[in-house]
Parts: structure tokens; C-alpha cells; sequence
């Protein structure tokens, strides 16, 4: 659906062949992932904000549930999303397989709009 006359960057656009790579950092807490992104990411007053205010308050801590956590330790940089999405499958852990790949796709997309990832190839 075009917004305004425009059309939508993903037209056309086949999320699954997307190759993700992450942009911020992370770390492990309890068997889950925790991104870790700096509370000023403005690229003109962002690093000097981010350099003047106390450590604790440096980062947001976002947690990620188990299937993000397990598709954020995945994303190298060279398997697509339906890579990961057939790794998801064959851990095991996936109980709903019918829209599997629709789900990835959209949470992968979300990571990207909130700025978490990057795609290689798009």
C-alpha cells in the first residue's frame, strides 16, 4: 500500500533471500540474548552524550525472547533469513510450523526498522 503517493521500500522485496547482519552489541544473560543499544544514537551529538553520562546509564538492555535469541546468535552475516528460518525449524524448538516464515520475516524487518540489524544484500 503506498503512503502518501509513495511506495513502500519493501515492494517487491522477497524478505527471505535478505541477508541480516547485526549493527549493535549484545550479550548473554541468563540463556537469552540482550541487546544492548546506546541510549543516544544521534551521529551528531550522540557519541558525545554517550561518552558524558554514567556507564550504567550508557546502554538500553533489550531482552529477547527465545526464538529472537536464538535467530540473533545465527545472523553472521551470510545465511539469509529463510537460512535461519530452516535452522529454526530444525532445532526442533519451533511447535507452530504453518506461518514460521511469515513470523521471522516480519520480526526480522522489525529489528531492522528499529535500527538492530542491517541487510547486506538490499
Amino acid at each position: 500500500m503506498a503512503l502518501f503517493g509513495r511506495k513502500s521500500r519493501w515492494t517487491g522485496v522477497d524478505v527471505l533471500q535478505l541477508v541480516p547482519r547485526r549493527l549493535v552489541q549484545w550479550r548473554e544473560e541468563a540463556d537469552r540474548v540482550q541487546l544492548m543499544i546506546p541510549r543516544f544514537r544521534e551521529p551528531l551529538i550522540g557519541p558525545w552524550l554517550q561518552r558524558i553520562i554514567p556507564d550504567h546509564k550508557k546502554f538500553i538492555r533489550v531482552p529477547l525472547e527465545h526464538r529472537g535469541t536464538f535467530l540473533w546468535r545465527n545472523m553472521d552475516g551470510r545465511r539469509s533469513v529463510k537460512d535461519l528460518t530452516d535452522l529454526l525449524l530444525e532445532s526442533g524448538r519451533e511447535e507452530d510450523n504453518e506461518q514460521i516464515y511469515e513470523r521471522v520475516s516480519m520480526y526480522v524487518v522489525n529489528l531492522y526498522q528499529n535500527r538492530f540489524i542491517e541487510f547486506i544484500n538490499m
